[in-house]
């Protein structure tokens, strides 16, 4: 038991310890998904402000200039210094912040046929899609995936276990005998198009 003067002693001490404490505001401590952030684009008409939030794709912006440029969104081509803006992703992925500005340029404007914008589209969709070969070491057949350069290995490793009706885990799969992880990309592994990958 605590003698009556060891309680007020006791007492005092943590009066004063939450005199220190001091409350944060509950906006820090939000997740980074419910913050917003107010994207600047150049377009044709003018410099336009989108309010977003950092992990939210880009395809209401997209919708929206579509709307106000009067263009279809096959047409409107965006870029961040030298990066191509896809309506996939997202401020946060980026690494945006509220003193960058993007660049948007509409097919029309760019003097090309809907045609030729559909063939660039089509262009930089096939330069992002790689066909890799996977082979196991058992079987000298080879199976083709496609997979963005942008995308996780898993999806590969994954896709593969689907079509070849193996247990997810159960299999390693490398590339010049390393092991591949299952979070790195097709671009952080210089990966292209028609490398093979072993699966032991």
């Amino acid at each position: 038991m605590f003698s009556l003067s060891a309680l007020k002693k006791i007492r005092t001490t943590v009066d004063e310890i939450e005199d220190d404490i001091s409350i944060v505001e509950d906006d820090f401590l939000q997740p980074i998904q419910s913050h917003s952030i107010a994207i600047k684009i150049r377009l044709p008409s003018g410099v336009k402000k989108f309010k977003i939030k950092q992990t939210e794709s880009f395809a209401q912006v997209f919708e929206s200039i579509a709307a106000m440029e009067n263009a279809n969104e096959n047409d409107i081509f965006m870029f961040y210094g030298d990066k191509t803006v896809h309506i996939y992703d997202s401020p946060h992925a980026l690494g945006l912040t509220v003193a960058d500005i993007l660049d948007c340029h509409i097919g029309s404007q760019c003097s090309m046929s809907s045609a030729s914008v559909n063939s660039a589209v089509s262009a930089i969709k096939d330069q992002m899609l790689l066909q890799i070969h996977l082979q196991m070491k058992d079987n000298k057949n080879k199976i083709t995936l496609s997979i963005r350069k942008d995308e996780p290995m898993e999806k590969l490793m994954r896709d593969f276990c689907h079509v070849t009706g193996k247990k997810f885990g159960s299999l390693k799969f490398s590339f010049d005998g390393e092991t591949l992880d299952l979070s790195a990309t097709p671009e952080s592994l210089d990966l292209e198009t028609d490398y093979c990958i072993d699966v032991l």
